[in-house]
């Protein structure tokens, strides 16, 4: 099954469009679409905008139903790691 990133791709390309107007479309920066095109979720600035860019993306593309889509779930910001002198959650 191919990922997220690979089916907004394909279906951006199906459609003839640049990245540049998708971005000025969406007011998402360029370098933040090309990351979710990439699957690299870890260049945006949260799970919670990941989130909400892809399905943005998806919107415009037309693709607001598509399985692969659905099932997206952008890492969580738990593996960053954590100042030393930070206070332990327990």
């Amino acid at each position: 099954m191919p990922s997220v990133g690979d089916t907004l791709r394909r279906e951006r390309l199906q459609r003839k469009l640049d990245l540049d107007q998708i971005s000025r479309e969406l007011k998402i920066s360029r370098r933040l679409l090309d990351a979710i095109e990439t699957d690299q979720y870890d260049l945006l600035p949260g799970s919670m905008f990941a989130k909400a860019f892809v399905r943005q993306y998806a919107g415009l593309l037309g693709l607001k139903g598509d399985r692969s889509l659905s099932r997206f779930n952008a890492p969580s910001n738990r593996h960053r790691s954590k100042s030393p002198n930070a206070p332990s959650r327990r």
